[in-house]
């Protein structure tokens, strides 16, 4: 196993967002664009509504698998490195078998009345589900790279490098909440910008226009917190798979 820096993997995203801008712009679009859908279609109706959050659901797994395909095998950079095929289908199976055990904490919990040892005993669990989601991180990346899905050797592989894993988590997380706040003042910007132009008298008034474009901001950025993740991803397998150099 090769060297792994937490910091360089948290910042591996921003390598490939350099290397890949259309790419990556075409991400963010498609993103955006899907995020605004899930707030329209909120309105329109049950059918509607699954049908947005399925679509939203699949662009996910698109970008995640363009980011791996961008790193892993750039050749395959047409259509911006998105497809809907076995890969993507591999990478949904690690994500329900990951998120699977969330789920089961979390839903018998509503069924409880709130107070602290309820919050306590979710907080365990959930603590306990986060220590499992990391230990099968690198599933999805291996299973993109080995066309084949790799649960348990993921397992296997990600074995010391859970700490490393949590503080790059947490960079990329920082980073996304101080660039939700930027997002925000521009949503702000733009809102006024949109409030003088069709001469409404408050903020509030803009309605489902503004929820869009909120909507949209906050898209693009999942995109670009997407392809930061994956870069994680990447940097901790390249890592754990490197031959280690003898003198």
């Amino acid at each position: 196993m090769a060297a792994f820096h937490a910091s360089i993997a948290a910042a591996q995203g921003f390598d490939l967002i350099k290397r890949e801008p259309r790419a990556v712009a075409v991400w963010v679009v498609i993103s955006a664009a899907a995020a605004a859908l899930l707030v329209w279609a909120a309105g329109q109706g049950a059918a509607i509504h699954m049908s947005a959050i399925a679509v939203n659901l699949l662009v996910g797994l698109a970008i995640s698998a363009g980011a791996y395909r961008a790193w892993l095998r750039p050749e395959e950079r047409r259509l911006a490195y998105l497809r809907l095929g076995a890969d993507e289908q591999r990478l949904l199976t690690v994500s329900v078998v990951t998120l699977a055990p969330a789920l089961l904490v979390v839903a018998p919990m509503t069924r409880f009345a709130p107070g602290p040892p309820v919050l306590a005993g979710a907080l365990v669990l959930l603590a306990i589900w986060a220590w499992f989601a990391l230990r099968l991180f690198l599933a999805g990346v291996m299973s993109f790279d080995q066309r084949a899905l790799r649960l348990r050797a993921a397992w296997s592989l990600s074995r010391g490098l859970v700490g490393k894993l949590v503080l790059s988590m947490l960079l990329v997380l920082v980073f996304l909440v101080l660039a939700a706040m930027g997002l925000g003042m521009v949503f702000l910007i733009i809102s006024v910008l949109m409030t003088v132009a069709t001469g409404q008298k408050s903020l509030a008034e803009l309605g489902p226009v503004a929820n869009l474009v909120n909507a949209a901001l906050q898209g693009g950025l999942s995109a670009i917190g997407l392809t930061l993740i994956a870069g994680v991803a990447v940097t901790a397998y390249q890592a754990a798979t490197a031959p280690v150099e003898t003198v």
